[in-house]
């Protein structure tokens, strides 16, 4: 069963290559006109936050504080589906009229045991209609699942409170992309 057990991850769309760690993701977003700030910690897991500088002039006024772009630090592989969404969903917000798809996209990938074991955290499954993916436990916290699912959950680690019927979710294949 192991063996077929899946990872998401980003993905530069540009090279086509998966995103692992926030070394390899700072310099794409400083092109985008965002800066890394210091690693913070929350409920025991440290967060890489990217702050845009000309935030405050995007909309005067506001009553809402703007999305937060983060990621868990340092890997960036293997989060719920819901955290990656979130930090696209705050790139948007920033970017207005780029399209996220030309910078980052989101992938399935098998685990991979020299990394993936190295940080000995517990994977929870997150299910999909035609496979079984995993995420690490922790890595979704409880404001990115609220802003997700429109819900508050006690256990932000639970799968089956995070997989809400509510929030629309589509993981497409490349098989499925790709026309032979």
């Amino acid at each position: 069963m192991e063996n077929y057990l899946r990872k998401l991850a980003i993905w530069h769309t540009k090279t086509f290559r998966p995103i692992m760690t926030h070394e390899e993701l700072e310099p794409i977003m400083s092109t985008l006109g965002f800066v890394a700030l210091p690693e913070t910690t929350v409920s025991g897991i440290q967060w890489k936050e990217y702050a845009f500088p000309s935030a405050g002039c995007l909309k005067p006024g506001a009553v809402d504080p703007p999305p937060r772009a983060r990621l868990p630090y340092p890997r960036i592989d293997a989060l719920h589906l819901y955290t990656y969404r979130a930090f696209f969903d705050a790139l948007t917000h920033f970017l207005r009229n780029r399209d996220i798809a030309d910078y980052f996209h989101v992938r399935g990938m098998p685990l991979q045991r020299a990394h993936d074991r190295e940080f000995e955290k517990q994977f929870r499954p997150m299910n999909d209609g035609e496979g079984v993916y995993v995420y690490r436990d922790g890595t979704l916290d409880k404001a990115t699942l609220t802003a997700s699912t429109g819900k508050s959950s006690d256990n932000s680690s639970n799968s089956s409170k995070s997989n809400s019927a509510a929030t629309p979710i589509c993981i497409v294949f490349l098989k499925d992309i790709i026309v032979t």
